[in-house]
Parts: structure tokens; sequence; C-alpha cells
């Protein structure tokens, strides 16, 4: 660009200038990036940086804050925890006691003061579960319990007397006068109703029989010829590719005899509310410890479990209701399905049952035109009081009937409580007398019903036990069982659990689940030293002793669980700061100003400003030169 000579304007002087206030501006720039430390002063700076920045600034703080809500977290937790610690030197204290108390050396009195000590410390457990807080949240009174996990029914051996004789077959431990202990499974058997197909001999000795089918069937089942007129036949084995069974037969059969595994009969004798020895009419029923009978009929329907099994048709029960000799009794329903019927769902209603078997209980389904081999297996899809339904898995253009076991399956373990076996002498012979101590009730019971050696019986409580082989070596020896009842899982809206905000964006939370710390939530609302109603004086502690560690193991665990709570919120504070850290130098390294070189483009920028100056001061100059030529 060139510039003429000219009165009018100085066209160097111009272009000095603007030279000049841009080298200013830059200066100015530079001046306030070195004043504050930093490259981005205003979004003019730098737009997109300036946004992420500030982007960055926000999690910053989110994270510094995140981490002031796990440090909060962490102390409720410490609270709980120390609250906890005191419970449970409380219940172990309880324990001590009843541990004392179960000693046949303490009277009655000192019971009874060792019981006033268990009271007040019960009272002050349930006083730290509702006084405990943090920053006004309670923590253990269950406001901020959220899902409770289901707890299954359990049984344990407490103490097991070894026998004198400590025999019994290899592997086994009918060394020990509880040689097994169980819950009663919740499903029945399934029911099998089929024939043989070929003649069968009497014999002593197991024989392979082919029969119609071997669907439903197990080994180790107990048949009965149809009618309930001849011997059981004993279960070794099945083989479903040949439709075979190895069993033993103590009876002849004829070809297409037919075989079934359910109990279907009449009482033999009257039976009064309480426990009765019942028999069954027949020569053999397939009865079995745990199985459910029913009494449909009015006025009284009720369902029965098999206590002990006496012989081939006794067994022992405990009744609700009055029954008649001659009175209906069975382990299955049998119903008819309607021809044209399947594949599918297929219901089943009533009349007088009240006791349907439960969703995924086997069901035998029977073609009637196709029997014996015409033999499938349904399923229990799901049932009312009145009715169930089943899944039907081929059609039957002529019409079938169902076979299925009664019984819902809710026998086992309806109450906490503790079971003592003891040897006695009844005058007669060497047997094991059983009783019962129920927590709630605070009440004990003895079973009229001895128990012989190797015999298994379920007479309290929906607990199996299988003795071992005692002998009058052994009277006095005693053995005890601690069972549980199952608790249903606790969905709890209206007590979420504790929730806090551990990082830096919507959404990312930890829960932190407090679980009421009760009396009554731990089971031990109604221990008690002091027996009840009963023959046993020391029953009810070591009942006590039972529910007592309990007690203890629920608390343990729930401090273990706030111990790997705290764990985690160490690790959450950890991750919270660091990533604060990291993006804070992000942040840094985006906005703040590099001063090495902000000061050498300082200096230049100063340099260009004096050059500048001195140039501009030139250019206005040069008018005089024009004036000159005027002289």
């Amino acid at each position: 660009m060139s510039f003429s000579f000219s009165l009018a304007s100085n066209g160097a002087a111009n272009a000095a200038r603007s030279a000049l206030d841009n080298t200013t501006e830059q200066l100015t720039n530079e001046a306030r990036q070195l004043a504050s430390g930093l490259r981005i002063n205003s979004a003019a700076d730098d737009p997109s940086g300036l946004a992420i920045s500030q982007s960055l600034v926000a999690r910053v703080n989110g994270f510094e804050r995140a981490r002031g809500n796990v440090q909060s977290a962490a102390d409720a937790v410490n609270v709980a925890d120390g609250a906890l610690a005191s419970v449970t030197d409380i219940l172990t204290r309880i324990r001590t006691l009843a541990v004392e108390a179960s000693s046949s050396i303490e009277s009655t009195g000192d019971r009874a003061n060792l019981q006033a000590e268990v009271s007040q410390l019960l009272l002050e457990i349930d006083r730290i579960s509702q006084s405990v807080n943090f920053n006004g949240q309670p923590l253990l009174d269950g406001s901020h319990a959220g899902f409770v996990p289901a707890v299954a029914a359990s049984v344990t051996v407490q103490a097991n007397s070894v026998l004198a004789t400590n025999a019994g077959p290899p592997g086994s431990n009918f060394g020990d006068l509880v040689a097994n202990v169980q819950t009663i499974p919740a499903y029945q058997r399934p029911i099998y109703y089929n024939a043989v197909t070929q003649n069968v001999p009497a014999s002593t000795a197991p024989q392979t029989v082919t029969v119609g089918s071997t669907v439903g069937l197990l080994p180790g089942d107990t048949l009965v010829p149809a009618g309930y007129n001849g011997p059981a036949i004993q279960v070794l084995g099945v083989n479903a590719a040949t439709d075979s069974i190895t069993a033993i037969f103590p009876q002849a059969l004829s070809n297409g005899a037919q075989i079934r595994n359910d109990v279907n009969g009449s009482l033999a004798n009257a039976v009064t509310p309480g426990e009765n020895v019942v028999s069954i009419t027949g020569t053999a029923q397939p009865l079995y410890v745990g199985q459910q009978l029913q009494l449909p009929f009015p006025p009284n329907p009720e369902v029965v479990t098999v206590q002990q099994v006496l012989g081939p048709t006794t067994f022992v029960a405990d009744f609700t209701y009055a029954h008649s000799a001659g009175d209906y009794i069975g382990s299955s329903h049998f119903d008819g399905i309607a021809g044209g019927s399947g594949p599918g769902a297929y219901t089943i209603t009533y009349g007088t049952v009240s006791n349907p078997s439960p969703p995924g209980q086997q069901v035998d389904i029977i073609d009637a035109g196709n029997f014996p081999a015409g033999v499938y297996i349904g399923t229990v899809l799901s049932y009312t009081s009145t009715s169930y339904t089943l899944s039907l898995p081929t059609a039957f253009p002529s019409g079938a009937y169902a076979l299925a076991p009664v019984g819902n399956g809710t026998v086992s373990n309806t109450y906490d409580g503790s079971i003592k076996l003891q040897v006695v002498n009844t005058g007669v012979s060497i047997a094991v007398q059983e009783s019962f101590y129920n927590t709630a009730t605070q009440q004990q019971a003895t079973s009229a019903t001895l128990l012989a050696p190797g015999s298994t019986s379920a007479l309290f409580d929906g607990v199996s036990i299988t003795l071992g082989s005692f002998t009058s070596a052994d009277l006095g020896s005693t053995a005890y069982v601690k069972a549980l009842q199952a608790t249903a899982a606790q969905e709890n809206p209206e007590a979420p659990a504790l929730e806090l905000l551990a990082g830096a964006s919507e959404g990312e939370t930890v829960a932190l689940s407090l679980p009421a710390v009760t009396t009554q939530q731990l089971r031990v609302a109604t221990i008690s030293l002091v027996a009840g109603a009963g023959s046993d004086p020391t029953l009810a502690a070591e009942d006590a002793i039972g529910q007592s560690d309990f007690a203890i193991q629920s608390v343990l665990a729930e401090r273990a669980g706030l111990g790997a709570f705290s764990v985690r919120l160490r690790e959450d504070e950890s991750n919270d700061a660091l990533a604060a850290l990291n993006l804070q130098a992000s942040v840094s390294s985006i906005r703040d100003l590099q001063v090495g070189a902000a000061t050498t483009r300082f200096t230049q920028t100063r340099i260009e400003e004096q050059v500048g100056t001195a140039v501009l001061a030139q250019a206005n100059a040069l008018p005089e030169t024009f004036l000159a030529l005027f002289r």
C-alpha cells in the first residue's frame, strides 16, 4: 500500500495508529492474563475452552460435595455400628444367663431372678433400636430397612449325645442319638398309578418286572396292589428306557394287576382332637413321614401330616377335629378331565376338597382309553382354595383323569422352638421321648408316642428326625434340635433404604439398608428362662440359648454388612477425591496461563508498542515536510 502527500489526510499516520491500537489491545489482554494467571478470562478469549472448563468445574464441585455426602454416611454407619456393638454385648449377656438357667441345679426362684435381668436387657435392646439416630434420621428402628430378603426355615442339632454302642452302617451317624434331621419337604411325592405287564411270582429277592409306564415312579417308592389288599412292594430301581422296575414283590401279581403309591381308605378307628394313633383299612398303605392326608368330607374337612409310621397301615398324626371310624382318608385328588381337552392349561374345580396341590407339583395324567401305557406328566400352574390349573402335555380326545398329591407344602417349621429328645425306660422297652418348647407361647408339650431305635418321626413343628441305634446303656442321653420358622421377604415401600449421591452425576446413588434390631425382629421378644407348663424346667432356658444364638448371628451379620459398606464408602471417597483432582488438573490445563511464554509475549508486545509509538510520531511529522514546499 502506498500513500501520496495530502493536506486532507495523513495515511501513514493512520496506518501507524491502527497498528498501534492493535498492539495496545493485545498488550492489555496479555497484561490481564498475567495479572489473573488465567489464559481464559472471558468467552472471547476461547469460547469452546471456556465451555469445556466450566463444565469440568461443575463436575469438580459435584465430586467435592459427593465426598461430603460419603463422609456423612460413614459417620452414620459408625453410629449404627456402635449401637449394634452394645446390642451384641446385651445378647451375649442374655445367652450367659440362659446357660446358667439351663442347669437343673438352679431352682425356680433362681431362674425367676435371672429372668428379671433378661427382661430388663430386652427392654434396653428395644430402647436402643428406637433412640439411635443420625442428624434426626432413625437408624435401627426399621424406618430405613429397605428390602429385607426372605429367611428359609431351618433346623439345627444344638447338642447330640454320642451313643454308648456308637454303632451304625459305615458312613452313617447312627452312633449319635440324632442320626438325621431335616424339614419336611415342601412337595409331596408324585402319585404313581399303573400296572404290571407280566406275571410276577412272590419272592423276597429283587425282581425286574415290566410295567405299563415308569412315568412318575422313583427309586425308594412304596407301592401297593390295587384294593390295598396285599403287602407293600419296595421299589429298588427304575429303568425308564425299558419301562421296568426292580423291586421286592412279597405277593404274586397277575399280568395287568394295578399298582399304586397313594393312600386310599377309611379310618379303622375314631380319632379325637390332638395326637392320635390311626389305622387305615386295608392290608398295606404306602405311608411315609411328612405325607399329607386329607379327610375331605363335612362337617370337618382337614389335612393332617403323618408324624410317624408305626406299621403297614398305622401312623401317628395330630388332628384338629374329631372323626369317626369309617371316614374316608387319602393322599391324592382323583379328578376327571373332559374329552377333547389339551394340550395346554386345564382347570379342575373341587367339590369338598379344600387343600389343592401347589404350583410346580407333578401330576399323573392317565389316558383312560390307553391304560396302562398312556400315562403322562402334567404340572400344577396355579391354585385357589377350591381348584387348581394344570398343564396338559397332549390332547385327550376320549377323556382322562388326573392324580395329584394332597397338600400345599406348608407343614414345615410353623413355629420357633426347641425339640428335646431323651432316652427313657418305659418299663417295657428303651425308647426316646420327644418334647417341644414353643418360643412364642412359652409352653412345652411332650408326645405320648415313644420312638424306637432307628425310627423316623416328625412329631413337632414339621421337623423330621431319624434316631440312632441306642440301647439301655444310653439311658438319660439327650439331644436338642433348634427349629426356626421361615420369614417372607419384605419390600417395605414405606421404609425405604437411605440413599446418598456418591458421585458427581445424577443417579450415582448408593443405598444403605438398616433393618430393625428390635427384640421382635431378632426373635428374642418372648424368650423366657422360666419354663411354661410342662415337665422339664430347663427346656425354656435351652430354647433361650438357641434364640440368643440366632439373634447374635443376625446382629453380627448386620455389623459385617455395615463394615463392608464402610469399606465401600472409603473407596467412594477416595474415588471422588481422585476424580476431583484429575478434573481440576484438566481445568488448569485449559484455563491456566503458561506464565513463561506469556511473559515473553508481553515483553515482545511492549517493544512493538514502543516502536509503534515512535513510528506514529514520525508519521505525524510528515505534513511538515509538505509545508516546506511553500517556503
